[in-house]
């Protein structure tokens, strides 16, 4: 599966305020590529992303429905891999993640 921002490679739910369910994706970016989305679209402060040695970097994207469209969620700092992307979103969301494997 994939986003206009990268290839989605983990997603799950988790809560806040013990009602209100939020969302959590662990994306998969790569600067350079052919079809490379524009930074600025996506997250402007991943100038310079740390990354694995095939040139990817991983994201951790949270949101919750209530923030509305505009306004609809906040990304981690790149990655270099994919464990400290899921270990970033377990560490700062409020409630466990329920994944979806």
């Amino acid at each position: 599966m994939s986003s206009e921002c990268g290839d989605v490679l983990l997603s799950g739910s988790w809560t806040y305020d013990a009602e209100v369910v939020g969302r959590v994706r662990i994306l998969k970016m790569k600067l350079e590529s052919p079809n490379a989305p524009d930074l600025a679209a996506c997250d402007e402060d991943l100038e310079d992303p740390p990354t694995d040695a095939d040139g990817y970097y991983y994201v951790a994207e949270f949101s919750l429905p209530t923030m509305g469209a505009s306004n609809n969620g906040s990304r981690s700092w790149g990655h270099a891999t994919v464990e400290e992307a899921i270990r970033y979103a377990e560490e700062k969301l409020p409630s466990p993640v329920r994944w979806e494997r």
